[in-house]
């Protein structure tokens, strides 16, 4: 089975997605923007490897995550906007880590518009779906999930925005990212 972060699992689909992985034998490494919300999630998801606190609109506290999950990832700051920007570029990224790498798979998902905090209660879509795919991707046991550089909902493949696979789009956000962070990834300009 595979060692699996995930992010923002103290509610919602990350919850969900975390106790699916679970169920299934994978190590899941939890995560809460603080202390009291990793704490959170442990007590939610019963039988995880462990939970990981920091608060991703924080640069240096992503960083600290980042490190402790010998990973790195960031998010933009607050406002509508900037949420459906930083949506947009992790199907950059994802395309551009799987055009780059095609041994290690690298896929985004959309859960669709949900009943989470975020959501609101009247949202339409299939919480438990959404869970489902981001947890059936994750593990990758199912042949079908074996895949890379797919824009995913509900467990088929779906159109995603063109600029996401515009490889110099993919290129200038890599060397985005490494100017902001300091670190380029491996094979990236």
């Amino acid at each position: 089975m595979r060692r699996i972060l995930v992010t923002g699992s103290a509610d919602g689909l990350g919850l969900m997605a975390a106790r699916l992985l679970i169920s299934e034998g994978h190590a899941v490494v939890l995560h809460g923007r603080n202390e009291a919300r990793a704490a959170d999630a442990l007590a939610g998801a019963p039988g995880a490897a462990g939970a990981l606190s920091g608060n991703l609109a924080s640069l240096a506290q992503t960083d600290a995550l980042a490190e402790q999950a010998n990973a790195d990832g960031r998010r933009p700051g607050n406002g509508a906007q900037a949420y459906a920007d930083s949506k947009l570029l992790d199907v950059v990224l994802a395309f551009a880590v799987a055009r780059r790498w095609p041994d290690v798979r690298a896929n985004a998902v959309d859960p669709g518009w949900v009943a989470t905090k975020m959501g609101g209660a009247g949202a339409p879509d299939d919480l438990e779906e959404g869970a489902r795919t981001q947890a059936w991707l994750a593990a990758g046991t199912d042949p079908a999930a074996d895949v890379t550089g797919r824009y995913l909902f509900h467990r088929e493949e779906a159109a995603s925005h063109p600029a996401t696979t515009d490889p110099a789009t993919q290129d200038g956000l890599l060397a985005a990212c490494a100017e902001l962070t300091g670190a380029a990834l491996p094979g990236a300009p």
